[in-house]
Order: structure tokens, then C-alpha cells, then sequence
């Protein structure tokens, strides 16, 4: 199940909200002690951009290598004028992004994004 809650406008930042969520059913549970679970999250109004980079495995001699970039907007405002730089070794070579670069200097690669709203991700 995906949900999505909205937080009013009069909650103020720094609030940290508890959710709590269980499940139960007619027949008696073997492991009880995992039908529930509380999650708290921090109401925020500012802007928080991430990056991360994740590859699998090895490379190998004369063979490519994809890996991921994920970035994110973990605050609660709009952050504007985004750009990811992702400066490779100099003992590779650029060879394609599903997401076409902005711009490509030698072995710096980088993307424009558009504004990324709050708590908005993408990779």
C-alpha cells in the first residue's frame, strides 16, 4: 500500500510526527511481536538535496560499467537550480546516461534538473 498524507499549513517546523500502524486477523498469530510498527518523521521547510552513487560488482578490462545516481530533495521546500557534477576517472570514458547530461567537460558530466519539489527523488 502507498499512502499519502498531507501535513496543514499550521504545523510548525521541527514537529515530529508518530504514525503508528498494526495488523491483526481471526486466526492466533505465531509471532505477534511483529504486527506493529511506528514510524516518526520531522516536519521540515527547508531544503535538503542528496546524492548518492551505487554500482554492482566488479569492472572489468574493455568492458562498461553502469552504475546509479540517486538524487533527492529530503526537505520540505522547493529547491531550485540543481545540478549534479559527476566527475569520472580519467582512465574511463563517458559512454551514455538515461538522463542526457547537461553538459560534458572532458571527464566532468553534469545535469540541470528542474526544481525538485519537497521530498521529491529520482535516479
Amino acid at each position: 500500500m502507498l499512502v499519502t498524507v498531507e501535513v496543514p499549513a499550521g504545523v510548525t517546523h521541527g514537529t515530529i510526527l508518530t504514525n503508528a500502524v498494526e495488523v491483526y486477523g481471526d486466526e492466533a498469530d505465531t509471532s505477534p511481536s511483529n504486527n506493529g510498527f511506528v514510524h516518526t518523521i520531522e516536519v521540515r521547510d527547508d531544503v535538503d538535496i542528496a546524492v548518492t552513487k551505487v554500482g554492482v560488482g566488479q569492472a572489468a578490462i574493455g568492458a562498461e560499467y553502469t552504475y546509479l545516481i540517486d538524487y533527492a530533495n529530503w526537505g520540505g521546500a522547493p529547491a531550485d537550480g540543481v545540478v549534479i557534477t559527476d566527475t569520472l576517472p580519467v582512465e574511463v570514458m563517458f559512454v551514455d546516461a538515461d538522463l542526457p547530461p547537461s553538459g560534458i567537460n572532458g571527464q566532468v558530466i553534469t545535469w540541470t534538473l528542474p526544481t525538485l519539489l519537497g521530498n521529491q527523488w529520482g535516479g
